[in-house]
């Protein structure tokens, strides 16, 4: 979202992404690759959640 400030300035609302991401059949099948070949991280198993189950 953009807002004008003023005549020489905009304000922009920078929100943090949503976890719906990870949830979507294409994240579960590249997550179940990932982790087949060694190269998934921890931080990477703690995004995906619970969207295995």
């Amino acid at each position: 979202m953009r807002h004008r400030g003023d005549t020489q300035t905009f304000l922009q609302k920078f929100t943090p992404r949503r976890t719906r991401g990870t949830k979507s059949e294409r994240n579960k099948r590249l997550f179940e690759m990932l982790k087949a070949q060694g190269l998934m991280t921890t931080a990477g198993e703690a995004a995906m959640g619970n969207a295995l189950r």
